[in-house]
């Protein structure tokens, strides 16, 4: 049985006191400076990860990936929260979105390389408002009719609307509330 490293110090030094009538262990820190930043870090990811688990729910219980709720001008849609894509994207039944909710489209025509190693197209670009956790943001999304999910949730919409803010960083700020810290306002 192996007892955790304080424990067996803690020990030692009592051992070594009772033999040697000493007063070694008083005053001595048990966990050092190092291991204590260690385990806040790890207290922290541990927090983190709580938060982005609440603000997600999974899509199926056999798939373990993370997905998001949120809504595209009034439709609710479930992404997929893809930390390994920089940017948003709109995938299966894009095209047929962008027409039913009369979104403006901009021509954009690019590859994009999936995770399995395969590529894409990208047909299109626009910039929309996306709702998600009841704050409506600006969100650049890409079209790529030929990829599996409905949306992938870029890192992009990771800092826009601060999931995991200590991970991707923080919100992108808003205009309107820097001013109102600065008690400016437009007249």
């Amino acid at each position: 049985m192996h007892l955790p490293y304080e424990e067996r110090i803690r020990a030692y030094f009592e051992a070594r006191n009772r033999i040697l009538e000493e007063r070694l262990l008083d005053g001595m820190r048990l966990v050092t400076r190092k291991v204590k930043k260690a385990r806040d870090r790890f207290k922290r990811r541990r927090q983190i990860k709580r938060q982005v688990v609440e603000a997600v729910a999974r899509s199926a219980q056999s798939d373990p990936r993370v997905f998001a709720d949120f809504s595209l001008g009034g439709r609710q849609l479930r992404g997929l929260l893809d930390s390994g894509a920089s940017v948003s994207l709109l995938g299966r039944g894009c095209r047929e979105l962008a027409e039913e909710l009369d979104l403006p489209v901009k021509p954009y025509v690019s590859i994009v390389r999936t995770a399995s190693g395969e590529d894409r197209s990208i047909i299109g670009r626009m910039v929309v408002p996306v709702e998600y956790k009841g704050e409506i943001r600006e969100v650049e999304m890409y079209l790529c009719p030929y990829l599996e999910q409905t949306a992938y949730l870029g890192i992009d919409f990771w800092r826009i609307f601060g999931i995991a803010p200590e991970v991707v960083g923080s919100k992108v700020p808003v205009v309107a509330a820097i001013e109102e810290k600065q008690g400016m306002t437009k007249r």
